[in-house]
Order: structure tokens, then C-alpha cells, then sequence
């Protein structure tokens, strides 16, 4: 299993900080431009949580239903194939030239998606390799 870099106690903690420093409902909006670098994305949040309400809600903030619910339309199947073919034409890889490389393809996942589906940006690049 892939070794995550924020525990759900982190989301709830980053929620309920970020919060505290707003006016009215924490909207995802008013969470990014509030966050610091040091918390996690609203959208790790989403994806971990399944919906900003649901976060919300396990955070103990008000909150309205939820409008959706996040799925993801990529896999981790799909983020170890993106992977290997970055990595079978690139012969230092890093992470942020795999992002500008992902941009470069119409209906790619972000690399930030990929590297959220497998834990860290070296899981990714493991299980690419294997």
C-alpha cells in the first residue's frame, strides 16, 4: 500500500484551520486560496473524502449536500501506462517535467492525479518499472 503523505486527521486539521480564517461556509474555493503550500490540494481532499461535503462533515464545518460526488475517471491501470511511456523516452525523469509532459496530451490525467492514485511520485515511477 502507498505511504500517504497526509493522513485523514491531516485533511480534517487543514479544514478546520483554514476554516477558522474564513467568513461563511468553507467552499473549496475559499479553502485554496486560504491554504498553505504545507496542506493538502481540495482536490486530495475530494478524492480522499468522495465529496467536499463529506469532508466538511468529517471535519465537524457547516456544510450543504454534496452536489456530486468525485470519482475519478482515471485509474491506477491508467497512471502506470502514462507513466511508462514518459519514462521510456525520458532518461533523467522528474516530476515536474512528467506534469508538462502529461499537459502536452489531449484527455491525459494530471500528474498530480497519477501520483495521488499511487501514493507518491517514487511508487509511481516503481510500480512503471515493474
Amino acid at each position: 500500500m502507498a505511504v500517504q503523505r497526509f493522513s485523514d486527521s491531516d485533511l480534517r486539521t487543514a479544514l478546520q484551520d483554514v476554516a477558522s480564517k474564513v467568513t461563511g461556509q468553507l467552499s473549496v474555493l475559499k479553502y485554496d486560496r486560504n491554504r498553505t503550500t504545507n496542506q493538502p490540494s481540495s482536490a486530495l481532499i475530494i478524492q480522499r473524502s468522495k465529496s467536499w461535503s463529506k469532508a466538511l462533515i468529517s471535519a465537524g464545518l457547516p456544510h450543504q449536500s454534496a452536489n456530486k460526488s468525485y470519482q475519478s475517471k482515471f485509474t491506477l491501470e491508467d497512471a502506470i501506462s502514462f507513466t511508462k511511456k514518459y519514462l521510456a523516452q525520458e532518461p533523467r525523469p522528474s516530476y515536474q517535467n512528467f506534469s508538462n509532459w502529461l499537459k502536452r496530451i489531449p484527455d491525459a490525467p494530471s500528474a498530480q492525479t497519477c501520483r495521488n492514485l499511487a501514493g507518491s511520485w517514487q511508487k509511481l515511477k516503481t510500480s512503471a518499472k515493474n
